[in-house]
């Protein structure tokens, strides 16, 4: 992980602390030199992003052994989708697979506790010691349990603001009562245990016949269909708008485009499910952070393609 994103700068931190030794890849991202690395240098804990852990499972290598030394993974970045999990876990079962949350204004929210990983499947744990959160509704409330909401976050780690940007740091950072809190833009809910639910991102709701839609709640359920790999779902049209879902699946998955289709329109209420399914040649783009890229994909993009 590059040292430029804070999940790999902490990374070094935590080298230095404990007195481990880390290992360097010029290439984080080339399957074919991690897990050999894993092998020679014995690695035992092993940070991933949910995109690499999908190129790992794509790329078969897991399942040919020489990672027998992991005895713990940590994500973060992104969604780490159940199935995504529960393969990892098939494979490697002598690792402890913590999912994480955090962002770069505090660092880290939450992790999942050791042993709750499939009580509470996907979920991103409990928030750290010393760290408070709160959801709060669009009416500027605290939330009911259960119920979605922006991620508010307090604790001694919160960053003092943007350099240089009043505004933005002003609209980010606010006072309630005598605490300072950060307004993550990420929308999640509270189980009555205290874990957090991670549902979308507040810049990314969509609006459709009057109903506002998560892209992160119809992507997982597209995510957890057999023969998925990864699934990003966007907006299309100008007067009568509909959702878009961008599907790319498993090497070798005997899936089709209208298959995708036909099982969502089984699981999901009628506003949230796609008009349009495409199945990609290529994996989803993504940000150098490895957060998907939501956008329309056109047909030559597409090596199956069906519309409603």
């Amino acid at each position: 992980l590059p040292f430029a994103f804070d999940y790999g700068l902490y990374q070094l931190f935590l080298t230095l602390k404990s007195g481990a030794e880390l290992v360097l890849l010029s290439d984080f991202s080339n399957p074919l030199d991690i897990l050999p690395s894993i092998s020679e240098e014995k690695i035992t804990i092993f940070p991933l992003v949910p995109p690499l852990a999908s190129m790992l499972l794509r790329s078969g290598l897991l399942g040919r052994g020489g990672a027998d030394s992991l005895r713990l993974i940590t994500s973060t970045g992104d969604v780490f989708h159940p199935p995504q999990v529960a393969r990892l876990f098939e494979l490697l079962p002598r690792a402890d697979i913590r999912p994480m949350y955090g962002l770069t204004e505090c660092k880290r929210v939450s992790i999942m506790p050791r042993g709750a990983l499939w009580e509470k499947t996907g979920s991103c744990g409990l928030p750290l010691a010393g760290t408070r959160v709160k959801v709060v509704g669009a009416d500027g409330a605290q939330a009911p349990c259960g119920e979605s909401g922006e991620l508010w976050v307090a604790g001694p780690h919160l960053m003092e603001g943007y350099y240089s940007d009043e505004v933005a740091t002003a609209e980010r950072w606010r006072w309630s009562g005598s605490e300072r809190w950060l307004r993550t833009g990420d929308l999640f809910r509270l189980d009555r245990e205290g874990f957090l639910h991670f549902e979308g991102r507040v810049g990314d709701i969509l609006k459709i016949r009057g109903e506002r839609i998560h892209p992160a709640e119809v992507e997982s359920v597209i995510n957890s269909l057999g023969g998925v790999a990864e699934a990003a779902v966007t907006v299309a049209g100008e007067g009568d708008r509909y959702l878009v879902a961008a599907v790319y699946p498993d090497a070798g998955a005997k899936i089709s485009a209208k298959g995708v289709a036909l099982e969502l329109f089984s699981r999901l209420p009628p506003a949230w499910r796609p008009k349009e399914v495409y199945l990609l040649k290529k994996p989803l783009p993504r940000s150098e952070s490895g957060k998907i890229l939501r956008k329309t994909p056109d047909t030559e993009e597409a090596r199956d393609f069906f519309c409603a």
